[in-house]
C-alpha cells in the first residue's frame, strides 16, 4: 500500500533544502560580485576569459 511505503525522513529533507539554499546563495555572490567590481575589472575578466578560450 501506498502509504505503507518508505518516505525521505525529515533529515534528508532538512538537508536538501540546505543544499539548495546554498547552491541559491552561491549563485546571488557570484552575480553580485561582477556588479561590484567596477567597469575596468570586469572588461580585465571579460578580456582574460577571452584570451583562455583561444
Amino acid at each position: 500500500m501506498a502509504e505503507h511505503r518508505a518516505r525521505a525522513r525529515a533529515g534528508a529533507v532538512h538537508r536538501l533544502g540546505a543544499v539548495l539554499q546554498r547552491a541559491f546563495h552561491q549563485v546571488e555572490i557570484l552575480t553580485h560580485r561582477g556588479s561590484l567590481a567596477g567597469p575596468r575589472a570586469r572588461a580585465k575578466r571579460v578580456e582574460a576569459a577571452r584570451s583562455r578560450r583561444i
